[in-house]
């Protein structure tokens, strides 16, 4: 296992200026030292896929396109590598859907969203997902406030009825009027 390793590179630069051996990735990558003289036939599937990504990062590119990394993983393996990748001097492309991996390793997001839509998001995804929750209430609240508009009916006033108002005389001879009506009923 460790001359396949070696093959690649005896030593790798990190951030900061230093320098990590073969022998250390190894065992940063969950390989503990009695594994590293064992032939790579002998090696579980598991095992054979962590030295392949091991064999993939020592190489030390400068652009990393992963498809769904994290898949057939075990969560040891995530964080060993979610922890070589925060460190990773490159660029990272990651076609996942792992939230908490992307939230850990992306600064931008390219969302599909269907119909050829390709939305473009500065952030991790918990941010997208906090902006999308946001963007829905107000959604959902124009759309409660456009139904209350739509129920509730108009308020009309009662139509104004055109009667001019009396003056004091006229008033005055309005309340007569019932009692000369009487009168005359009487008479008749």
């Amino acid at each position: 296992v460790i001359e396949v390793i070696k093959e690649i590179a005896e030593v790798l630069p990190v951030r900061g200026g230093g320098q990590i051996t073969a022998a250390q990735m190894l065992e940063r990558f969950l390989f503990p030292a009695p594994v590293h003289w064992r032939q790579v036939s002998t090696l579980s599937g598991g095992e054979k896929r962590r030295l392949y990504l091991l064999t993939v990062l020592l190489k030390n590119p400068n652009f990393l396109i992963l498809d769904e990394p994290t898949n057939d993983l075990d969560i040891a393996t995530i964080e060993v590598l979610e922890d070589f990748l925060q460190d990773f001097k490159g660029n990272l492309l990651v076609v996942s859907h792992d939230r908490w991996f992307m939230d850990r390793l992306v600064n931008h997001l390219f969302v599909f969203e269907g119909d050829g839509q390709v939305l473009y998001f500065p952030g991790n995804y918990t941010d997208y997902w906090l902006a999308q929750q946001e963007q829905e209430k107000a959604l959902r609240q124009q759309a409660k406030e456009d139904k209350v508009k739509e129920d509730k009916p108009l308020e009309r006033k009662p139509p104004r009825e055109n009667k001019p108002k009396l003056s004091y005389k006229q008033q005055k001879e309005y309340e007569g009027l019932e009692q000369e009506l009487e009168q005359l009923q009487t008479r008749k």
